[in-house]
């Protein structure tokens, strides 16, 4: 029997034709995955099957990376939270000249609790800047977004990295709108 791989990987859509018919793939980018049903070319592919958008981030806090084919996170934390205690969100990779867009569910937890957002790996924010109503108590400061979770929050957030000639490595920058919010409810 021929030794073919049957599972492969790749940064984007399938560019070859499958090795084999019941082939698997995934596009590391995406989260997309494929089945081949055909070798001739890539189109024997087919669309993809499986879209990883969906994340939960919770428990007590700690830190929570984000992976680049997660549209969706919600974060909540449990009975056993501490007040105060952080919830820290690293934002996926994003290319220069490149954004990205996504959506953050934050169940209240404590007044005192914040989720914390920053750029993939720690990195810090060039700039961050809200379209419409802004949180209450929300704050941008070196180089990371503050947000208080007394509140629910639904935020879509965009992602940018702008190159330019005055920052030519790429400067990593936050857009959120506030999608929906409730009453604060304190824990």
């Amino acid at each position: 029997m021929a030794d073919v791989q049957h599972t492969l990987s790749g940064a984007g859509t399938p560019s070859a034709a499958p090795p084999s018919i019941g082939a698997h793939y995934t596009d590391t980018l995406t989260g997309d995955q494929y089945q081949a049903h055909g070798t001739s070319a890539p189109e024997d592919w087919g669309p993809p099957l499986v879209r990883q958008g969906y994340a939960e981030f919770g428990g007590e806090g700690g830190t929570f990376a984000m992976q680049p084919w997660h549209s969706i996170v919600e974060v909540f934390g449990t009975g056993t939270v501490l007040a105060g205690a952080p919830f820290n969100l690293q934002l996926p990779a994003v290319p220069v000249g490149a954004s990205r867009a996504f959506d953050i569910i934050s169940w209240a937890i404590h007044e005192s609790n914040q989720l914390i957002l920053r750029g993939p790996g720690g990195e810090a924010l060039g700039w961050s800047s809200f379209i419409g109503p802004e949180p209450d108590g929300a704050v941008f400061a070196d180089g990371e977004l503050k947000v208080p979770m007394g509140y629910d929050h639904i935020l879509r957030v965009y992602l940018f990295r702008i190159a330019t000639p005055e920052v030519p490595a790429g400067e990593l920058g936050l857009t959120v709108a506030l999608l929906s919010t409730s009453q604060p409810q304190v824990g």
